[in-house]
């Protein structure tokens, strides 16, 4: 019978080392679940300008994948996503009365889930992003063109013209036939 010496225990224990690791992360790691792919596909798009009357429905809309969650029809599970917006005075400035609205699931677009969040806006100059989170992780992945966020103006509502009957019958008389003109409200 062999007798072995405990330089040479030591020898296989660590040239072995690298193989009881590797063997502890398969037994005893937790599966991990997959990030979020991609967030984007905002619309109204970054950089672009939007103007609404003060008081009328703004929505937003913000498109996230990740892989095997999104695909099947429906909404995907694990996922919020969120609109974050400020009010600022130029447009590039900073950001002052800073909110995060909830984003719903809205559609789905292909293999991405769509998410909206309606806004009702009062006059002023506006900028958002949105945003989505893992909730398997807490891992949030911004907008893929947050350097360009989104841009709308609210704007007061118009007072409806006050029409003085000579006006009206100047009017008529001189637009061509088929053509009315309606005050807008």
């Amino acid at each position: 019978m062999s007798h072995l010496s405990a330089t040479r225990v030591r020898g296989y224990l660590l040239a072995s080392f690298p193989l009881i690791v590797l063997l502890s992360l398969l037994l005893f790691a937790r599966p991990s679940q997959a990030a979020l792919g991609w967030v984007g596909n905002m619309y109204p798009t970054g950089g672009s300008l939007t103007t609404i009357n003060e008081g009328d429905p703004f929505a937003v809309y913000l498109q996230v994948y990740k892989a095997g969650v999104t695909e099947p029809p429906g909404q995907g599970a694990d996922i919020s996503c969120t609109l974050h917006w400020g009010q600022v005075d130029n447009f590039g400035g900073p950001w002052t009365n800073i909110t995060d609205t909830p984003m719903t699931y809205n559609v789905d677009i292909g293999n991405n889930d769509e998410y909206m969040a309606g806004l009702g806006l009062s006059a002023g100059m506006y900028e958002f992003t949105g945003n989505c989170t893992d909730e398997t992780d807490g891992s949030v992945t911004w907008h893929d063109w947050m350097a360009y966020y989104g841009r709308m103006t609210g704007r007061p509502p118009r007072k409806a013209p006050v029409w003085a009957a000579g006006a009206v019958a100047w009017l008529a008389t001189h637009l061509p036939l088929g053509i009315a003109l309606t005050p807008q409200h």
